[in-house]
């Protein structure tokens, strides 16, 4: 089970936000790169993959896996499965529209150049409501270059996000970066960390990286 399907189910409505949250917001979203070429680092477990993307052909290149050069076979089955890379989001697409449920950033603490916020991920449904009351987000704002820092979604109790699946515990976070060189915001880290039962037998575990780096934007 992929985390990034419950995640999908999380879209709220455009929310009232706080005015530090909103200014963070509207200047990510006003630095986005048209398209950036980048290098993408993913592990999950013991299995490692690292990748570029070439953003004028548009195209995925498989570099490594655990380490090595990939074999021929390898190769071919990632040539085979280019629909679910083109399904992708990209680390330069930054859209907080539906991280959280209209007015529900709260201000928990605040420094001289941070302030946390905890917020409630929106929901569309009643069945994906019943996901939501299950979480909490936290937001972290860098209020000096005014910018999201990085965000996290946990668990405050367990919930079932489909029939005989139970999750004791989750979280994700994702983390941002300014590229000074390029003068743009992107997303520089995605950590998932899940754990609970299938029926009560399967067990369903995920320790999982996804880092993006050597940029190179237009």
């Amino acid at each position: 089970m992929k985390i990034f399907l419950l995640l999908a189910a999380l879209a709220g409505g455009v929310a009232t936000n706080p005015e530090p949250v909103e200014s963070a917001f509207s200047n990510m979203q006003a630095r986005q790169a048209d398209q950036c070429s980048f290098t993408r680092w993913f592990r999950d477990g013991d299995t490692s993959t690292v990748e570029r993307f070439d953003a004028d052909l548009e195209t995925w290149a498989l570099l490594e896996i655990d380490g090595r050069a990939p074999s021929a076979k390898a190769l071919d089955e990632y040539s085979d499965d280019w629909a679910n890379r083109a399904r992708r989001n990209l680390p330069t697409a930054i859209d907080f529209d539906d991280l959280a449920a209209p007015g529900s950033y709260k201000r928990l603490e605040a420094s001289d150049d941070q302030a946390v916020y905890e917020f409630a991920p929106g929901a569309e449904t009643e069945d994906d409501q019943k996901i939501s009351d299950a979480l909490i987000g936290r937001l972290v704002i860098n209020e000096e270059e005014q910018s999201v820092a990085y965000f996290e979604i946990s668990n405050a109790r367990a919930f079932s996000p489909a029939f005989g699946v139970k999750i004791k515990s989750l979280n994700q976070r994702v983390e941002f970066r300014w590229l000074e060189n390029q003068r743009v915001f992107v997303m520089g880290e995605v950590t998932v960390k899940m754990a609970g039962r299938a029926f009560g037998l399967k067990k369903i575990s995920q320790d999982m990286v996804v880092s993006f780096d050597k940029f190179s934007c237009e």
